[in-house]
């Protein structure tokens, strides 16, 4: 028994310097993927991008059935279909608001989406499982300090991303943005025609300019809260417990 206790004390170490790596990483995954899903399934962004671009008056449009748009894409990446069919009344006539090139466009646009969940709900149960391995080691104050020091990591990590997304809209937004779609697809089909594709007149790229502000704007907030609670928690897993007496004892270091 004495030996196993002096294993799991050896590898205690190793374990909780992975451990506080990995949610320093995952911390910066999981804040941007849930503010990108929050922001994607909002109403308010939409109808806020809708009024600010004019986008009623661009299309033949009414605003209400641009809402109707918004929702039906919306319900799109929560769904199972493949395809996404859109009608709506333009300029008084009704009618298939978007070409084959745009669906199949929205197709990886979707798988997109679908990735985004992936890297959120990973990014969170990974945190999660560490959180909670770290409690079960927390006989040792330095292993709840090692959660602390992972979520100040994982913050600052966070706040490098935004300094560098930073420099990317004073470089010019309309390049990262391209360069964002020669990553993420694999093919051309999102080369779409402003003044013909339906798509792209209802979300210009300021829509997606004011969006990328906002989850930048969100995490920024969220990581500076979480930093504050890393700290606080390195602060008090940091002082020595109080003894029944009042007085300080040895801390988890001795």
């Amino acid at each position: 028994m004495n030996s196993f206790i002096k294993v799991i004390g050896l590898l205690r170490r190793p374990y909780t310097l992975i451990a506080v790596a990995l949610i320093a990483i995952m911390l910066p995954v999981f804040l941007v993927t849930t503010n990108v899903r929050t922001v994607t399934n909002s109403g308010w962004l939409y109808t806020y991008g809708f009024d600010r671009y004019g986008v009623a008056e661009d299309t033949g449009i009414e605003p209400r059935a641009l809402r109707g748009v918004a929702d039906e894409i919306k319900e799109y990446f929560r769904n199972e279909e493949e395809l996404l069919a859109v009608r709506a009344v333009v300029f008084g006539q009704e009618k298939e608001l978007f070409t084959e090139r745009e669906i199949l466009h929205m197709v990886d646009v979707k798988d997109l989406m679908g990735g985004v969940n992936v890297l959120q709900r990973t990014s969170f149960y990974t945190m999660f499982g560490l959180t909670l391995s770290l409690f079960a080691l927390a006989g040792r104050r330095n292993d709840l300090a090692a959660l602390g020091r992972g979520l100040n990591y994982g913050a600052v990590l966070s706040f490098v991303i935004l300094v560098a997304l930073g420099l990317g809209f004073l470089v010019g937004f309309e390049k990262v943005f391209t360069q964002f779609h020669h990553v993420s697809f694999a093919n051309d089909l999102w080369l779409l025609n402003p003044h013909t594709d339906y798509l792209i007149m209802i979300f210009p790229e300021g829509f997606f300019r004011d969006a990328t502000l906002i989850i930048a704007g969100l995490t920024m907030g969220e990581a500076a809260l979480t930093w504050v609670l890393g700290y606080g928690l390195r602060r008090k897993m940091s002082s020595p417990p109080v003894t029944e007496n009042g007085k300080r004892g040895q801390n988890g270091d001795s």
